[in-house]
């Protein structure tokens, strides 16, 4: 059995990626094939492939065999859990309203600091 921990990580680390993302988007109400899929986006089949493993890993995707190709519908389980988890970070109202403010202040501050130019040698760079 999978832990919950675990599960969030795996659903977390899974939906961190635009194209994933974009995945779970498509099957929102609908199956696909991995042709159907592909053609949405700007990639090959076996990258598009690659990215329906990890979701499919993370239960985020239900695989369906239909004839010789391979259906992939949504699983809203594993998404139901990350927005539980994160849901429990709404408990302190106040104390979030506040953060965008000190955010912008912040942000106002880092725009003030005069940095000097970064050369192309520059091992930071990298």
């Amino acid at each position: 059995m999978v832990s919950q921990e675990s599960a969030i990580d795996t659903g977390l680390k899974a939906v961190s990626d635009t194209t994933r993302r974009g995945i779970l988007s498509l099957l929102k109400g609908r199956q696909l094939s991995v042709l159907e899929i592909a053609e949405e986006f700007p990639m090959s089949r076996p990258a598009i492939s690659k990215h329906l493993r990890i979701l499919k890993e993370a239960g985020l995707v239900l695989e369906t065999p239909a004839g010789r190709q391979r259906l992939y519908s949504l699983e809203v389980g594993p998404l139901d859990l990350l927005r539980t988890w994160l849901a429990g970070f709404n408990g302190d109202r106040g104390r979030s309203a506040r953060l965008p403010a000190a955010a912008a202040a912040g942000e106002r501050d880092r725009r003030s600091v005069v940095r000097p130019p970064v050369r192309e040698d520059d091992w930071r760079v990298w």
